[in-house]
């Protein structure tokens, strides 16, 4: 059975969760318990997969028929099964803390896997599919490259929860290497650059504005902090330092619903993440244009960060409306 084993490390916390996903108000001893979750991590697999399936297909129904030959669908099962094991030594904690840190005066503690827990995640097809998507060339493989280094895994992943650092990898020879680990902050620029562009190509672009998050140079952008940390909560401060005052303005980090308003729940368009280099950690963004927002706002947004010593490593978003 053609198969595709990754050994990974979280660099942040990492808060997924199972049936009991919310702690009980009424009763203090039934709380939201921590569960690794293959359908999790099958979803923002699929997440990653459109970005580089919009990319160079124009038609959404077209995106859906490719990302449902791969991923599956309703009515399609899926060429990809996806297993997760934990380490013995991986095991939850309380008092737990991503971004924000704290809202309206209270911390915000979660309870959920530590920084540094070690797990596998191996991916496999029938023996008669041949294991050509996890070929350097396929399109889910790219997805996974975004995942492990511009994204992140469960709840609040898109404000710096359960980024990842791939230890080591199994059934996968193709080049950039998966489980680099760059050894420092220009090393990494160098190759979130490299990943960028075999993702997709700079001639690849789209051209208008998609509805759903792709990944182009038109429609991508990804800002790397300058400054080294020692600890991934003194990341964590950097990119709340320089994202705090917009949180609430413009609607740029997401919105919630308000029928009297007539606001409808919109994701945030901003993934923060921590990237591990050998000499520290690093704060690190992408932005993916999409649907509606206040994108001009948006690039105010990125030149505010731009001002603030993070750079960009791939995209141009200086023609965004």
């Amino acid at each position: 059975m053609p198969q595709l084993r990754l050994t990974v490390q979280s660099i942040t916390p990492l808060l997924m969760y199972g049936a009991d996903n919310k702690d009980d108000p009424q009763n203090a001893s039934r709380r939201a318990e921590p569960e690794l979750r293959a359908p999790s991590i099958r979803g923002m697999l699929r997440y990653w997969l459109r970005a580089v399936l919009g990319a160079k297909i124009p038609s959404t129904s077209q995106v859906f028929e490719a990302e449902s030959a791969i991923l599956g669908s309703t009515g399609k099962g899926s060429r990809v099964r996806v297993h997760v094991a934990q380490s013995s030594q991986m095991q939850p904690e309380d008092k737990l803390t991503v971004l924000p840190k704290s809202t309206h005066g209270h911390t915000l503690l979660h309870r959920g896997f530590p920084a540094n827990s070690e797990f596998r995640l191996t991916l496999s097809t029938h023996l008669l599919d041949g294991g050509a998507v996890f070929s350097a060339d396929h399109d889910l493989m790219k997805a996974i490259f975004l995942m492990v280094h511009f994204g992140g895994l469960g709840r609040r992943s898109r404000r710096g929860s359960g980024n990842l650092l791939v230890h080591e990898v199994k059934g996968y020879d193709g080049d950039p290497q998966l489980d680099e680990l760059c050894a420092d902050h220009d090393d990494l620029a160098r190759y979130l650059q490299l990943v960028s562009e075999y993702v997709t190509p700079l001639t690849q672009t789209v051209g208008s504005r998609p509805n759903f998050p792709v990944f182009a140079p038109d429609t991508a952008v990804a800002l790397l902090g300058q400054e080294t940390h020692q600890d991934y909560e003194s990341a964590f401060n950097e990119l709340w330092s320089v994202s705090g005052s917009y949180h609430h303005e413009g609607g740029i980090f997401g919105d919630i619903e308000n029928k009297k308003q007539n606001r409808q729940r919109r994701g945030s368009a901003i993934q923060m993440r921590v990237a591990a280099t050998q000499a520290g950690f690093i704060a690190q963004q992408t932005i993916l244009y999409n649907g509606s927002g206040q994108w001009r706002k948006m690039q105010e947004y990125v030149e505010h960060c731009r001002i603030e010593g993070f750079t960009v490593v791939y995209g141009d978003w200086r023609s965004w409306k």
